[in-house]
């Protein structure tokens, strides 16, 4: 009866109401009726919510590079816009038949784009990893892995930098807004970041290595102006690695607005320390195949246990090296009281 009445509707008007629906009420739309299946997989209204969602991919290489894989936008939108849920996934082989150990920096496209209160603020495409270029003499492969997006150095809050006119201004703040637990709040509250990696070769898929909204937030040492916000998501396809990004936020013009200093990403272990840029590579490229979903709650909550075990795995380590060092210790003493004790019979 209903998809009797809806095959009433005149098609502009139906697609019209489609074009005001977010990506997981179309796809809900598309599985409810054969009308609204054929209204709902139109590959322009993927194409402008694709738009919207990741202004990244207006580029028109993006586009180009989208509308050559099979599927088009509606594909892209499927895999990008769930998240990592951080659960353990089998050691299989990489997805589509490739192996994993062909897989090169510069077969991985980067779309990273960060909001403020639902407005983009940056957006930038990473055709390849820059560390390459940088490094040509394999450092890039044997070197630790870490990918700059945006990097201004200097002291936070001067003034007379020069760079600090060129950095995308987030917001301005009151004065009720200037303390340091406010502007964590204000931070975790509005700031939202993207990340998603599309791999170039066989069906091109991609995934979001972000987990959309902050992970963690705390001042930047030694800087008192300077605040770490941390995204990320755990490729756990095998040993756990973790993808963490991290955004530097400035305060600038004597603490009256906030701005972005820095964004990076880093691959860690299960230890915390960083990966060698290979397997970073290689990380970027197995997260395809990790679990994902629409539940962002679940996706953060997947990513605080990994860091809970992380936690643990520092902690061992270090005891491990605590005992270590008071083993050499003693170890140390009784050889001197021995050497001690063989020159008194001289």
């Amino acid at each position: 009866m209903i998809e009797g009445h809806i095959e009433c509707l005149n098609q502009d008007l139906l697609n019209d109401i489609m074009a005001h629906l977010d990506g997981p009420a179309l796809a809900s739309a598309a599985s409810s009726c054969t009308h609204l299946r054929a209204a709902a997989r139109d590959e322009a209204l993927w194409h402008t919510l694709c738009n919207a969602t990741w202004p990244s991919t207006l580029d028109p290489q993006v586009q180009a590079l989208v509308k050559s894989t099979k599927g088009g936008f509606v594909k892209f939108f499927a895999d990008s816009f769930p998240l990592i849920l951080n659960e353990p996934t089998q050691p299989d082989s990489v997805e589509h038949g490739l192996s994993s150990g062909s897989v090169e920096a510069a077969d991985l496209v980067s779309l990273v784009d960060i909001f403020y209160r639902g407005k983009c603020i940056f957006s930038k495409v990473l055709w390849g990893m820059s560390s390459e270029e940088k490094y040509p003499y394999g450092f890039f492969s044997e070197g630790p892995f870490r990918i700059d997006l945006l990097n201004f150095e200097g002291n936070g809050g001067d003034e007379e930098d020069d760079n600090n006119d060129e950095m995308p201004l987030m917001c301005l703040l009151r004065k009720r807004e200037k303390g340091t637990a406010s502007i964590c709040r204000k931070l975790q509250k509005n700031l939202r970041l993207s990340w998603v990696s599309v791999d170039k070769r066989g069906e091109r898929k991609g995934v979001n290595l972000s987990s959309w909204e902050p992970v963690v937030i705390q001042g930047h040492w030694p800087s008192e102006t300077d605040f770490l916000v941390r995204f990320g998501s755990v490729v756990a396809r095998g040993p756990a690695r973790f993808v963490v990004i991290s955004v530097r936020c400035r305060l600038d013009r004597g603490g009256a607005c906030l701005k972005m200093a820095g964004i990076s990403l880093e691959v860690e272990d299960s230890g915390g320390s960083r990966v060698w840029g290979s397997e970073g590579v290689m990380t970027l490229a197995h997260a395809a195949s990790c679990k994902r979903g629409c539940d962002r709650t679940r996706s953060i909550e997947g990513y605080a246990s990994h860091v809970r075990a992380q936690r643990r795995e520092k902690e061992r380590r270090i005891k491990g090296e605590w005992m270590a060092d008071w083993i050499c210790v003693g170890m140390g003493i009784s050889v001197f009281f021995a050497a001690l004790g063989w020159l008194a019979t001289f």
